[in-house]
């Protein structure tokens, strides 16, 4: 479970922080109605964990899901999504008849799927925040850069991400707190696809999950307890390693 957990959190951080800051970046360019496209942004983020995750495993639903109606109209095979245990590089693999060891078959195709909506969900949050650091950098340094014959690549590498560094420490760290400690999303799409917690055969039980599932299912109270205790000082480890190393960098 606690790989499982740094496998998602692989899975999502960098996606979600990456989209968010592309994001911000394009708004921040005079967008014409740019509050209505951060309304947009944002909205899935405050819009209710079970419900819009309930939404998701329909999408991902093997017999009549949008995601596979998708594939059959560009003349894909249908995959079975959040009830496929099989990591996604074996599942390209087995195209041409091959078969990869354990350590080599990837996060399953749930696990990937669960990823989809918590990268859905999550990035509209970091885009508000990274425009909210883009908005706070002064015009004046951007023209001064222009007038000394910087381009646009030039800019967003030499000033923008420096002036950036304070919001992309906070989002780093928020992102791996809020990584670490999944659980609404993964047990509601896990019911709606109408399987065990954590399933299919527990590659999309994180520790948060596997916590839940041995207080509530199995009743062992000091097992589930000291699983807590675990995660919060995974969460304070990576905490203090963040503001160790990154923390150094995040004034200008």
């Amino acid at each position: 479970a606690l790989v499982t957990t740094f496998v998602y959190a692989l899975l999502t951080m960098p996606f979600t922080i990456a989209l968010g800051l592309f994001f911000a970046y394009m708004l921040y360019q005079g967008v014409r109605g740019r509050g209505a496209f951060r309304a947009v942004f944002f909205l899935p983020y405050i819009v209710s964990t079970v419900g819009s995750a309930t939404v998701w495993a329909w999408i991902f639903d093997p017999r009549s899901g949008l995601a596979n109606w998708t594939l059959k109209a560009f003349g894909a095979q249908p995959l079975r999504w959040l009830i496929e245990p099989t990591g996604i590089f074996q599942l390209f693999a087995s195209n041409w008849q091959v078969n990869l060891p354990g350590w080599a078959q990837g996060p399953s195709l749930a696990l990937v799927a669960i990823s989809i909506f918590s990268v859905w969900q999550m990035m509209g949050y970091d885009t508000v925040l990274f425009l909210a650091g883009l908005t706070n950098i002064p015009g004046e340094l951007y023209e001064a850069a222009r007038i000394d014959g910087a381009n646009g690549v030039q800019l967003f590498r030499h000033l923008t991400l420096p002036l950036l560094a304070p919001t992309t420490f906070f989002v780093i760290v928020i992102s791996v707190i809020g990584s670490l400690q999944s659980f609404n999303h993964i047990f509601a799409m896990n019911k709606a696809a109408e399987q065990s917690l954590g399933g299919p055969l527990g590659s999309t039980s994180t520790l948060t999950v596997y916590m839940f599932d041995q207080l509530y299912s199995y009743h062992n109270y000091g097992y589930a307890s000291a699983i807590a205790i675990l995660l919060s000082l995974v969460i304070l480890a990576f905490t203090l390693f963040n503001f160790r190393v990154l923390g150094r960098r995040a004034n200008y």
